[in-house]
């Protein structure tokens, strides 16, 4: 399988860094406008209720019986108050005559969405609509230590609910990129998105311009996710040159090209250890905001879990781009994992792209979770 570094040509230098990461954020704006127009169509899961409720919004959307969160979070409450006379206690009440066949979000009861926080109990009278926005149950929700990823046990969704678990298979999708050195200059390198079909062929019809990768088992489990290769090619030209070294003396060779003094401490390597993890940091703050603000869902909460694989890439082993990763997660109160590749299950490697054959010796990747909230109601624009 190709690797993500052996698809597109590099682009090097500060100034270039930031235009391309301007193209890699707009192609994730673009994969979010897509899983926003999906979700109005297809159910992010696979329960009977589930299918049913988005039938139900589907038919009244068609009739022209609009859905819009926005407004049913002011009117609807009122409405019901005005027109049933009856108290602020009134929508509490109604939460319990439903019996989840509703269409209506601020009559269907939080558990009926298959909402899992830790503080809802079978007295606790909240709504799926009371979910959405603000100070929600869905906004503190990824920050719950039951709700993490492990990448040890091959967990990569933690969640169950409509919103978030996506059990489905539908709406999940996996940018890859890398990171790489050329000469001591970082460069990023966009590659291909893997998603599940219909995802696939709307972003086919919508974003021509993305690279689509196969169907694979690592879009179907309803994970929203970046990973970024990283690429050590200061340790790829090293080793070939180790090889070079090797074969002259044998053919009585001298090259004035090479230095004997040259070592793995080079200036060059110094200077990329030190820029490594200040882009990796501004690329991560770039992706943290741009899904919060134009992620699937207005509720997103950005960035929840960043998964850091090591190949034995020297950089990741001494330890400077793993405390880069903890101050970033502490700032933004996150998840953050540091796996070793070689302990991982294979079967989960395999899917992850993360044997040998795709993450090579001496390389890392950055599995950046995603928060992949949808709505369940249309959110206007």
């Amino acid at each position: 399988m190709m690797r993500p570094s052996d698809s597109q040509p590099s682009i090097t230098g500060r100034g270039s860094f930031a235009q391309h990461l301007d193209a890699y954020l707009s192609q994730l704006i673009q994969v979010s406008n897509s899983i926003r127009k999906l979700n109005q169509m297809v159910e992010p899961d696979d329960e009977e209720r589930c299918i049913g409720f988005k039938h139900r919004q589907l038919h009244h959307q068609l009739s022209g019986d609009g859905l819009a969160v926005d407004k049913l979070k002011g009117e609807f409450p009122e409405f019901m108050r005005e027109a049933l006379n009856l108290k602020k206690e009134a929508s509490g009440e109604m939460l319990q005559w439903s019996d989840s066949e509703e269409s209506h979000l601020g009559v269907l009861h939080a558990r009926d969405v298959g909402c899992h926080y830790p503080e809802l109990s079978d007295d606790s009278i909240v709504s799926a609509l009371d979910l959405h926005g603000g100070e929600g149950w869905c906004q503190k929700c990824p920050a719950c230590k039951e709700h993490r990823p492990d990448f040890s046990v091959g967990k990569l969704n933690p969640f169950s609910c409509w919103r978030r678990g996506h059990q489905s298979g539908k709406l999940g999708f996996v940018q890859f990129s890398s990171l790489s050195n050329s000469e001591g200059i970082i460069s990023l390198q966009p590659d291909r998105v893997l998603a599940p079909p219909a995802l696939r062929a709307l972003l086919h019809h919508e974003c021509s311009e993305i690279t689509l990768g196969p169907n694979s088992p690592i879009s179907t489990v309803g994970t929203m996710m970046v990973a970024i290769f990283i690429i050590d090619d200061k340790q790829s030209q090293e080793d070939r040159l180790v090889e070079i070294k090797g074969i002259l003396p044998a053919q009585l060779l001298v090259s004035r090209h090479i230095d004997p003094s040259m070592n793995r401490d080079s200036s060059r390597g110094e200077k990329y250890s030190d820029k490594f993890p200040e882009m990796v940091e501004d690329l991560l703050d770039a992706i943290h905001s741009t899904w919060k603000r134009r992620g699937p869902s207005r509720d997103s909460r950005g960035i929840i879990g960043v998964a850091l694989v090591n190949n034995g890439c020297e950089y990741v082993s001494d330890g400077g781009l793993q405390s880069t990763l903890g101050s970033f997660g502490t700032t933004n109160q996150i998840w953050v994992g540091n796996y070793d590749a070689k302990k991982l299950a294979n079967g989960f490697r395999e899917s992850m792209l993360i044997s040998d054959s795709d993450l090579r010796p001496n390389s890392a990747a950055l599995y950046v979770i995603l928060d992949p909230i949808v709505d369940l109601g249309v959110i206007e624009q």
